[in-house]
């Protein structure tokens, strides 16, 4: 859900969808964080330009944005720019074996969700280790699995999951059911 006063202490913050450019949402985001984020507040952001510009245009106060390749988007390889209707239509055999199981199976010459679920892993302790707020500047598919890895959703549903480009997710810590709610 869009949130707008942000993170109390010990939550975590994921912000959806960067732009292909991303100075060019940077007038938006003073509208979605209508207050500044909380001293201290950790930022991450992967490598790629268009993170960390976006990341960039949000106010931190004193710390830098944390850059972390572990937060790229899955290599897609081949498939990279394709729809999911274009994948399956100009490589059939691919798609079919990555429709039976998106979890184990590459793209040709990228990543599977297991690649990137390996990748992020170090990342997701160092997140849960954080003793104050934390805002991720992500790309969807890493944002699924940050989803649902504190969610308990499972990594099927996560990959069904919308997240709205331009949108702040905010996780808090949960003593029910799932870890974060």
């Amino acid at each position: 859900q869009p949130v707008g006063s942000l993170l109390p202490a010990v939550s975590a913050a994921l912000l959806g969808g960067v732009a292909m450019d991303g100075r060019s949402v940077s007038g938006e985001w003073s509208a979605v964080l209508d207050d500044p984020l909380p001293s201290g507040c950790a930022v991450f952001t992967s490598t790629l330009p268009r993170a960390i510009q976006t990341a960039a245009c949000i106010e931190t106060g004193t710390l830098p944005p944390n850059a972390s390749s572990a937060l790229n988007p899955i290599d897609r390889g081949t498939a990279y720019g394709l729809t999911e209707d274009q994948f399956a239509e100009q490589q059939p055999e691919a798609f079919a074996r990555w429709s039976a199981d998106p979890r184990h199976t590459r793209f040709p010459g990228g990543e599977s969700y297991a690649d990137l679920i390996s990748r992020i892993e170090p990342l997701l302790i160092e997140l849960e280790q954080q003793t104050s707020p934390v805002l991720v500047v992500s790309h969807l598919s890493t944002l699924q699995l940050l989803a649902s890895y504190f969610t308990g959703v499972s990594l099927t549903d996560a990959l069904a999951t919308s997240i709205p480009h331009h949108t702040v997710l905010q996780l808090r810590p949960a003593s029910q059911k799932m870890m974060w709610e």
